[in-house]
Order: structure tokens, then C-alpha cells, then sequence
């Protein structure tokens, strides 16, 4: 009987990240060739990045032509909306980003879902929506940031009145779905907070983000009611949101005991007629001072 040859755990170890490259490498050329298998990755990718929720992706029509109208904070909005989606999505894109060759070979994946404005030339913008509108009639779901820029201050901008141009343009009858993308103003990919990318964020390495599909609108609305239906589902979506939110008191305790903010103005007081500064420190100090008295006076029920 041969002796048995026992295996080497250095070399065993190093073959498992090479094992792990080689297997992305090849889902990546598969999804290259069939860009349908792209979707799972982007789910895994959102989750990845962020706790992600989706509500009501029932809304989105299974068949026929759909436009999807959201809000716009980051530059993985479309990210976003291609995984919540339960149907394939196609984007509008503007034509700089294919100068860049990474850039380039990356959208080469999503081929056949990007609809390309090319703002240099005559009538881009013309032109882009009724791509948009052959889009619709050849029955695909088609994704539009009415807003037509990254907000800079986290509220919505007004929305151009390109979406009521593309409806009209339309042949068959197109479902209207808004969309809203919350939590997300302040990411690295926003303006919240600094320049894009470049800054760093606050809050928890995986918040909370999610995408929550309204009710379908029909196809003679305009563009302020669907601005209207994008503002209904972001008070929906934060109202089912705030489940996961700290009552005040729970927040109020944990932002004053960080020690950054020990020393921290948190309030300031002008009842007086002078002014009265309270770090955090003292005001937690005083917090539970003030409660210990009220304590035996009202009961001890929480909050």
C-alpha cells in the first residue's frame, strides 16, 4: 500500500483565495454573456453594503410597459432599484461616463438596459426621451430620476416636466410606479455631509436603506403628481422605518455618552437673558439628577 502523501496547510491555504478569485472571475464572464445573472449580485452587493429593505416591489407591473419615477440622492440609486426590483430595469445614463474605459467596460455588462444622453450634442434631450418612449412600446421597464441631478441638500428638487413629454410620446398604455429611496442622504456616494466619495461618513458601517414602491399612477398624470406620489411613499416608507428607530430617551443617553461629545455644547440656554451652555456631560448628569427626583412624584413607568 502507497504511503499517504498529507497535504501541505500552507498550500491548502493559499489555493482557497485563488479558488475564491477564479470563481468571481468566471460568474463574471458567464454574467457577461447572459447580464440577467447580474441581478442576484446586485441584491447580494446592496445587502452587503447596506441593511436593506424593500417594500411593495408587488407594485411593479410583471409585464408591459412600466416607468419607474424616484428620487435621486447617490450614485447607487440604480444600484439600488435594479435589486429591488422583481423585474429587469433599463436606465437612462448620461453619455460622459463612457469616456472612461473602466467606466465603459462596466456598462458593457448592462448592454441592451441603458438608454445613453449625449449632452453635447443637438437636441440630446429630445432625443433621449423618445428613446425613453420606444423603450415603454417595446414593453420594457424603464427607470427616470425626474429631478435630473443629485440633491445637494437632501430634499427633493422639482421634476422636469420630461416625464409628461415621454408619457405622451408613449403608443400603449404605460403603469407610472414612484419609487422612493430613503436613508441614504449622508452615504459616501451622496453630497450630504461633503463632496462625493470624498469624506467621512457617519453612523453605522451597514445602515438601515430602503426602496419603497408606491402605487401605480396613470398615464395622464403629471410631473407634480408624481412628485406628489414620491413624497406619499417617502412618509410611508418612514413611518415603517421607525420601527427600528431608538425611542428619544434611548438616543438622547447614547449620543451623550460618547466620549467626543463629553465635552460637547449640546444646548443653549438664553431664559435668562445670559448665555448658558450645557456640554452633554452635564446635561446627561442633570437628566438623571432631574429623573431620581421626579421618580417617587410620578411613578416609576418608564419613559
Amino acid at each position: 500500500m502507497p504511503p499517504l502523501i498529507a497535504a501541505d496547510p500552507l498550500a491548502v491555504t493559499a489555493a482557497v483565495p485563488l479558488a475564491a478569485v477564479g470563481a468571481v472571475l468566471l460568474y463574471a464572464a458567464v454574467a457577461w454573456v447572459f447580464p440577467g445573472l447580474l441581478r442576484p449580485a446586485f441584491r447580494v452587493l446592496a445587502r452587503l453594503l447596506y441593511r436593506f429593505d424593500v417594500f411593495h416591489a408587488e407594485r411593479v407591473p410583471a409585464a408591459g410597459p412600466v416607468l419607474v419615477a424616484a428620487n435621486h440622492v447617490t450614485y447607487l440609486d440604480w444600484l439600488l432599484l435594479w435589486a429591488a426590483s422583481p423585474r429587469p430595469l433599463a436606465f437612462v445614463l448620461w453619455g460622459g461616463y463612457f469616456r472612461h474605459p473602466l467606466l465603459r467596460f462596466l456598462f458593457s455588462f448592462a448592454r441592451g438596459r441603458l438608454i445613453r444622453i449625449d449632452a453635447a450634442a443637438p437636441h440630446a434631450a429630445a432625443d433621449a426621451l423618445d428613446r425613453v418612449a420606444a423603450a415603454l412600446d417595446a414593453g420594457k421597464a424603464v427607470v427616470v430620476f425626474p429631478e435630473g441631478t443629485l440633491t445637494r441638500n437632501g430634499q427633493m428638487l422639482p421634476f422636469g416636466r420630461g416625464v409628461e413629454r415621454v408619457l405622451k410620446a408613449a403608443r400603449g398604455p404605460v403603469a407610472v410606479v414612484p419609487a422612493y429611496l430613503d436613508n441614504l442622504w449622508g452615504t459616501r456616494l451622496s453630497w450630504g455631509g461633503g463632496k462625493v466619495f470624498w469624506k467621512r461618513t457617519r453612523g453605522p458601517f451597514r445602515r438601515r436603506v430602503g426602496v419603497w414602491f408606491g402605487r401605480p399612477l396613470p398615464q395622464a398624470t403629471t410631473a407634480a403628481e408624481v412628485r406628489a406620489a414620491v413624497q406619499e411613499a417617502a412618509a410611508d416608507c418612514g413611518v415603517r422605518q421607525s420601527d427600528h428607530l431608538l425611542p428619544p430617551p434611548r438616543a438622547f443617553v447614547r449620543q451623550a455618552c460618547k466620549w467626543r461629545n463629553a465635552f460637547r455644547p449640546a444646548v443653549t440656554d438664553l431664559a435668562t437673558g445670559a448665555e448658558r451652555r450645557l456640554t452633554w456631560g452635564k446635561l446627561l448628569v442633570g437628566a438623571w439628577v432631574l429623573a431620581d427626583w421626579l421618580r417617587p412624584r410620578v411613578g416609576a413607568e418608564p419613559h
